[in-house]
């Protein structure tokens, strides 16, 4: 197998072993459901989260060797992760206009608006952060966002509601929300590629999936006992995210030819 299709097959991997593939797959990692021709002016940048730490469960010794160690330093990943979520979600505004050269309303620009306090009144639930790892027990959320989004769309009715009627009390054209998690799939004894993966979904006032995107930085090999391994990944999110954004960007236009 080639480093390419390993790499493909690294990533459908965890796209499944996180919950992040929408209910009709279209493409390894960018997909475009928008019919039409359709300029986005305005996005409301919703959510950006850290999931928990993803573990490997294979080779089974091997993983849980590594396991052990990153659950003795997961409260200092966390720590960390907290520091980072919000410089993920302006890197992520920011590239969003630089691309789509959209307005982004986000973080407390956004929050202080009285129709977003209305959405989150509605339809934030932070028992939804809430994991059943007991060594990272919550999804990390961008302060102060809204922590109930969907990330599958398809014939789920539901979802296509709560995203029309957030973007029309918000009065944009679309909303965007970003996931990214620190991953180990294939440990080895000390020598564990961790790596960062950032996934993006743009949804339009219809309710429809406009594009999903994804994203991972180059593997760093770890030993997995030294936050500052960890760190030195995270720090790495400002190629990721704006491969991720430029990506989604590419393939919209794909779609929507006469907007180049």
């Amino acid at each position: 197998m080639n480093f390419s299709i390993m790499k493909m097959s690294k990533l459908l991997f965890l796209l499944f072993y996180i919950g992040l593939v929408p209910e009709y797959y279209v493409s390894a990692n960018t997909r475009v459901l928008l019919n039409g021709d359709s300029k986005i002016e305005t996005i409301a940048l919703i959510s950006v989260k850290f999931l928990p730490f993803s573990k490997p469960v294979l080779p089974l010794m091997d993983a849980r060797a590594f396991n052990k160690r990153v659950n003795l330093i997961a409260e200092e990943i966390v720590n960390e992760e907290k520091i980072y979520v919000d410089k993920y979600r302006e890197a992520i505004a920011h590239n969003l206009e630089k691309y789509f050269q959209a307005v982004v309303i986000f973080g407390p620009e956004l929050q202080k608006m009285s129709s977003f306090q209305e959405v989150f009144s509605q339809y934030n639930d932070s028992s939804s952060l809430i994991t059943n790892d007991e060594y990272f027990p919550r999804i990390i959320l961008s302060s102060g966002d809204l922590s109930t989004i969907p990330l599958k769309f398809g014939k789920n009715q539901n979802c296509k509601e709560l995203i029309m009627d957030i973007c029309a009390k918000l009065d944009v054209d679309a909303v965007a929300f970003a996931t990214n998690v620190l991953s180990v799939l294939s440990p080895k004894t000390n020598a564990n590629p961790l790596n960062l993966f950032a996934y993006l979904v743009l949804a339009d006032k219809e309710g429809n999936l406009i594009v999903t995107s994804s994203a991972y930085s180059e593997d760093v090999t770890i030993g997995g006992e030294d936050v500052g391994e960890y760190i030195v990944v995270l720090d790495e999110y400002n190629e990721v995210l704006d491969r991720v954004v430029e990506k989604a960007y590419n393939s919209f236009l794909k779609k929507n030819r006469n907007l180049k």
